[in-house]
């Protein structure tokens, strides 16, 4: 994305920045299902959309959206990441579509620098020529999701407070939470048992 609408890489031959304006509006009027549990964003501020939101224009929206919009090269470049993510996502995959998936990150990765420079290559783009690895030893890639860390992490923003010794305020607090149950449940049995006491004693 920053290279295609980045005011930077205007100059660049695979730069749509003059598009950004025609896309964004595209975008903008996609009305979603209810499966998509967050509406697109706009484009103009895609450096602050959240992973569920690259996610969804990765595999819903980008592809009609910009067909008529990319060069042929630079859109049938990316259709091979974005075919490769649909099969590595799916549950029911066979090995024919595990090799078509495999063949088409390979191209993706070794025509990248041809198309946006050696520079951009970065490890990210490396690492997706693995991805097929990974499937095959563990299974779709969603299963391999860090969603769950990224909810995780909010959780933990909420046990310490201030800059000092972060980690081990975290580790107090999460142990505290965690010991919580057990202490409610101690302090019911103490209380119930206490009236009981009471009550027997009264009685007598």
């Amino acid at each position: 994305l920053t290279s295609w609408f980045s005011k930077g890489k205007k100059r660049e031959k695979y730069s749509i920045h003059d598009k950004l304006t025609l896309c964004d509006a595209k975008l903008m009027a996609i009305k979603v299902p209810h499966i998509i549990k967050r509406p697109p964003k706009s484009l103009t501020i895609f450096n602050k959309w959240k992973a569920i939101e690259y996610f969804s224009w990765l595999l819903y929206y980008s592809v009609p959206l910009l067909h008529d919009v990319l060069s042929d090269e630079c859109f049938n470049h990316y259709c091979l990441l974005v075919i490769s993510l649909h099969i590595l996502l799916s549950d029911n995959t066979t090995e024919d579509m595990l090799l078509l998936a495999e063949e088409s990150l390979h191209k993706f990765y070794v025509q990248y620098p041809n198309i946006y420079s050696a520079k951009l290559t970065s490890m990210n783009v490396h690492l997706l020529s693995h991805l097929v690895l990974y499937a095959r030893a563990w299974g779709p890639v969603w299963t391999m999701s860090c969603f769950p860390f990224e909810s995780m992490n909010f959780v933990l923003k909420k046990h310490f407070h201030g800059t000092r010794e972060v980690a081990a305020q975290i580790a107090q607090n999460f142990s505290r939470l965690q010991l919580l149950p057990r202490l409610l449940v101690h302090n019911h049995n103490y209380t119930h048992t206490g009236v009981s006491t009471r009550k027997l004693t009264a009685t007598q």
